[in-house]
């Protein structure tokens, strides 16, 4: 999961609580970057952190087709501007002081419901994926996989049945821009393909397509 941070805030709590959670993510100052970044990445969320957010600034980047879900933070939020926030285009409105375990459960569930999943838990045939918890089993077993190898697989079951780029992958599972090349992202996938086959007696999730992957709708 990858989110873009609008960070305005002189605190830093958000990009603390993103890295404490183990959420990638691209922070930037001001709006043009922002749009800039959105419109040439596939953020899962973006968050404009700012005691002043505006709801001209909600409404620019809506107007600049940003569609990924939209957190506002801050700590000047009456129900009246909240409610003029979520008017404008923003998904969600969060005041300080922050629960970080708050806002990372919104942050996920705005990520799974913007792509069409209502519940936590996927299911795929006999493998589920937890994002809560951020735990695989197959077959009521738990599958151990590193942190690179359950993002691969989350940013496939975020966008199933959607072909994802091997240039989208490394932008889901690295920061600022450090990945690797494609044939290392062919090394992972080759790694998180064998330990889902050896829980599953050999059966192949992910398939191969045109310089990507894709897990398929249908198990």
């Amino acid at each position: 999961m990858r989110v873009l941070l609008i960070e305005n805030d002189a605190s830093r709590d958000v990009s603390l609580i993103l890295r404490r959670h183990d959420l990638n993510f691209d922070g930037v100052s001001c709006l043009e970057e922002a749009i800039h970044c959105a419109q040439t990445y596939d953020y899962d969320v973006v968050i404009v952190e700012d005691h002043s957010a505006s709801p001209r600034d909600i409404q620019r980047l809506r107007s600049a087709r940003i569609a990924a879900p939209l957190i506002v933070v801050s700590p000047n939020l009456p129900v009246g501007r909240s409610a003029l926030l979520l008017n404008s285009g923003a998904d969600d409105c969060m005041p300080r002081p922050l629960s970080s375990h708050e806002l990372v459960a919104r942050i996920r569930a705005l990520a799974r419901r913007a792509r069409g999943h209502c519940m936590a838990s996927f299911c795929f045939g006999p493998m589920t994926v937890d994002l809560a918890s951020k735990k695989v089993a197959i077959n009521q077993t738990q599958v151990s996989l590193n942190r690179k190898e359950y993002q691969l697989l989350e940013a496939l079951f975020l966008r199933q049945g959607v072909a994802v780029s091997k240039e989208t992958l490394i932008n889901q599972i690295y920061m600022d821009g450090l990945g690797p090349d494609s044939p290392m992202i062919e090394l992972y996938v080759c790694r998180l393909r064998k330990k889902l086959a050896a829980a599953a007696d050999g059966r192949r999730f992910i398939e191969t397509v045109r310089d990507g992957y894709m897990l398929p709708r249908a198990a």
